[in-house]
């Protein structure tokens, strides 16, 4: 996997005085079509939700290494994977896996967690 630049960090301002913290992070695989995408918001519960789960998407799994995660199955833009939503440490995280099947996925998150 090699990280793409997102250029997609810093402290934002919003005009009611509040402000986010965060960064966004993006691996590709640049032989096959695997890809990750970690945003981490200081502070709090991820602030965006871009993807359509799909429709029988119920969680798939509440607790990894003790964290509540929420994990939904997405297929948009014709590409599918996982979607995770966590707070862990004080920072919120965002997590897609295009192109991975749920074991890998869940294995992401663990590492995630572990760190």
């Amino acid at each position: 996997m090699i990280e793409e630049n997102t250029g997609s960090y810093g402290i934002f301002k919003f005009s009611d005085g509040s402000d986010m913290q965060g960064h966004n992070f993006i691996w590709a695989n640049p032989i096959g079509n695997e890809k990750v995408s970690i945003e981490i918001i200081k502070d709090g519960a991820p602030k965006s939700d871009n993807t359509q789960v799909t429709n029988d998407s119920a969680p798939l799994a509440s607790t990894i290494s003790g964290e509540n995660v929420n994990i939904f199955r997405f297929d948009s833009d014709e590409q599918s994977g996982y979607y995770a939503e966590f707070v862990h440490k004080s920072l919120g995280f965002t997590v897609y896996g295009y192109n991975f099947d749920k074991d890998d996925f869940v294995r992401i998150l663990s590492y995630l967690i572990s760190c």
